[in-house]
């Protein structure tokens, strides 16, 4: 009973001081309802009854409501929070689809259909979201999905603003023997821009097509743009693939590995938002989970959205031929915040978030925005109508936007980790902020890796060299596998980055005048990179002041900085004890890091330091080992290190080499997570494998079990 026990305690310490009460998918909704033994049926009822400060418990149950919370009434006189929230350990689902009533008939090809009466734009087979019929194929949230050379076609230069050519190559639109005419085109021809048109002219076997034109914002680069078609019975030819035909209330269906499709539970989505808050102010929702929905919150302050998980939040609605881009998950206000939440399966913006001193911290945002459709400043997360908002310790995997994060003025944006991004349009970069909210923006221990964009950017309009930003910082980040950092404007402060194997640059202070790159007073002090230029692609001189960095290719003779490092590939971006980098940078008195011995090291960590950060979204048990998992061939000196789970406050460190009888050998708080062995008496023997775990302990005394990891010693 004991775990038990501290459960209820860690969670009844949070609840609201009004009057709690229940929903549940059994109860019933009536004024005398409410009650543990009694609940309400629906959760909007529930929210219908409180006022300011009561508590919402709600058990588990798929909920398919379009909840709204409006103003509530408060009779005291503090406002203290409104908890809507799960009961403990109970599966909550705000769900956006509803089953499907289904006759199927069976057609060629193995294509079903069935009529339908209500009008769907994404459709799901036991829960999994089934493809759009699309051509090129492609499956859904599959690396087809995401590469763009060879799923998508490519735009010849012969094409013009409403009359797309497909250049030969990869998939043939000449060989396709049905017409797309009325199917819609999604299409990234405004480089850093992509539209949704419908297609007014294809015939079969034809290598073009007509659309409705885009005007403007068509861009010049038209040998780079590239399309694939959508929301037409003439693309359905694969599993997994379906189509709605609106007009006739028609489904069709290929369902996965030749099964029937009364083999599945069909659904369709129905609505997007599944919780609406419009001024209403003080309202904490926790523990949550959406499904095919997702938050919309309007001029609304001190929200809180905390553990909650959002599958499949935003889709177009191209099946029922609207061309506008996906509603996202929104929230707007001041002093909101989004708090260890999951984003996974969007087309369309991860989350548009705006507003004064909010925080998003700790969310995790993976599979957004696989069409991209959208205006001048949309992005995979877009904050750039903040000021003062806290993005920290986030992560960002697999997104199509040219942009990540786009950020708004005087931000902090630290601990993140940006990955796989920008996949399916041109330019933009990992974290990027426009020139009018550079002042006072701050870029800090962020990790961006495998990525094809820029790392970090200061952006200034191309074609207006008058307009430019000034005073931002990027300084202990980490960009590996990238494109370079690219401070646009002046007077910047690029302190102690760490970067290697990039694109050609590592760190390019950029010093095209004609395009905002001025830098005269920008000083780039203690990094560490291969390349430091005044230019991103080519070496060019650096404007500015140049203090204290170590440039790998200017040693004779030229050196790696990663060979410096103690184990890049294993994440581990330490200096090694023999390392130039070590006591080698300069002070500064706002910049530098806190340093141990005589001087700052140069790049993002310093050697010796027990507290090794890492960037990206903290699961709740124990993760990110160094060594890695099943890692081989390594020191017997070896440290280990690990990301202490989500809200620990101490962990428990068990090692040995047999997986079932491991030995406690220390206790310590969260922030020491580099355990040296040889302190504890330790010494590893070569050529024998370790198993090791860590536990994460909570302040209220809850105890989260870790994975076990192993790694074999070097012989």
């Amino acid at each position: 009973m004991k775990p038990l026990i501290l459960i209820l305690l860690c969670f009844s310490c949070r609840l609201a001081l009004g009057t709690v009460y229940y929903v549940a998918i059994n109860g019933t909704d009536s004024p005398t309802a409410g009650t543990s033994t009694h609940p309400f049926r629906t959760i909007q009822y529930g929210i219908d009854q409180l006022t300011q400060g009561d508590t919402l418990l709600i058990r588990e149950g798929r909920y398919e409501e379009s909840i709204r919370i409006p103003p509530l009434p408060s009779p005291r006189a503090s406002l203290q929070p409104t908890m809507i929230k799960n009961y403990p350990n109970e599966n909550v689902i705000i769900d956006g689809t509803t089953a499907l009533k289904t006759n199927w008939r069976a057609h060629p090809n193995g294509i079903y259909s069935t009529p339908i009466q209500t009008n769907i734009w994404q459709f799901f087979a036991n829960d999994q979201m089934q493809t759009s019929a699309r051509w090129p194929d492609a499956t859904a949230w599959t690396p087809a999905m995401w590469n763009k050379d060879t799923h998508w076609i490519q735009q010849d230069s012969t094409s013009s603003d409403g009359l797309f050519i497909d250049a030969p190559g990869g998939p043939e639109l000449n060989e396709i023997h049905q017409s797309f005419t009325g199917a819609i085109a999604i299409m990234n021809v405004g480089s850093w821009l992509s539209f949704a048109r419908t297609i007014t002219d294809h015939k079969k076997n034809s290598n073009y097509f007509t659309y409705e034109s885009i005007g403007k914002q068509f861009h010049h680069r038209i040998q780079q743009g590239a399309a694939f078609i959508e929301a037409s019975l003439a693309c359905l030819n694969t599993p997994h693939e379906w189509f709605f035909d609106s007009k006739k209330r028609a489904l069709y269906w290929i369902p996965p590995n030749g099964k029937h499709p009364t083999q599945f539970n069909t659904r369709g989505k129905i609505r997007t938002y599944g919780i609406t808050i419009h001024k209403a102010d003080h309202i904490h929702i926790q523990g949550l989970n959406f499904f095919a929905c997702t938050f919309n919150i309007r001029h609304a302050n001190h929200i809180t959205i905390e553990d909650c998980h959002i599958r499949y939040p935003s889709y177009s609605k191209r099946m029922l031929k609207e061309t506008e881009k996906p509603a996202p998950t929104t929230f707007r206000g001041d002093q909101n915040t989004l708090l260890n939440c999951t984003f996974k399966y969007a087309d369309g913006t991860g989350l548009l978030f705006s507003g004064n001193n909010g925080r998003i911290e700790n969310c995790l945002f993976t599979q957004i925005d696989y069409s991209c459709v959208g205006g001048l400043h949309d992005c995979m997360v877009n904050v750039r109508d903040t000021e003062h908002l806290v993005f920290r310790q986030n992560t960002l995997d697999t997104g199509g936007n040219s942009v990540g994060i786009k950020g708004g003025s005087n931000g902090l944006f630290e601990l993140n980790r940006v990955t796989h991004q920008g996949l399916l349009q041109h330019d933009g970069a990992a974290i990027q902020v426009d020139y009018d909210r550079t002042n006072g923006t701050l870029m800090q221990k962020n990790w961006i890796h495998d990525h094809i964009k820029f790392a970090l950017r200061f952006d200034t309009p191309w074609l207006d060299k008058t307009l430019f930003g000034t005073n931002g910082a990027m300084r202990q980040n980490v960009i590996w596998n990238a494109r370079p950092i690219v401070p646009k404007g002046d007077a910047h402060h690029i302190y102690n980055n760490t970067a290697f194997n990039n694109d050609s640059i590592d760190i390019a202070i950029f010093s095209d005048q004609d395009h905002g790159g001025y830098n005269t007073q920008t000083r780039t002090q203690n990094n560490a990179a291969n390349q430091i230029s005044g230019a991103r692609t080519t070496l060019e001189p650096v404007p500015g002041r140049m203090i204290s960095n170590w440039i790998g290719q200017t040693q004779s003779p030229p050196k790696n900085i990663a060979a410096f490092l103690v184990d890049p590939s294993q994440h581990d971006f330490r200096p090694k004890a023999d390392s130039p980098l070590i006591d080698a940078g300069a002070y500064h008195p706002q910049h530098s890091p806190t340093y141990l011995g005589n001087a700052p090291d140069i790049g993002a960590y310093e050697f010796g330091d027990t507290n090794y950060w890492m960037a990206g979204y903290i699961p709740a048990p124990a993760s990110s080992p160094i060594p890695q998992c099943g890692a081989t061939d390594q020191s017997i000196h070896r440290d280990l290190i690990f990301q202490p789970g989500y809200q620990a406050n101490t962990h428990h460190i068990y090692y040995g080499t047999h997986p079932t009888s491991l030995k406690k050998i220390t206790t310590e708080a969260a922030l020491h997570n580099v355990i040296q062995l040889h302190q504890y008496g330790i010494t590893p023997k070569k050529g024998t494998t370790y198993y090791w775990q860590v536990d994460s302990q909570h302040q209220c005394g809850k105890v989260i079990a870790g994975p076990l990891w192993h790694y074999t010693t070097q012989r």
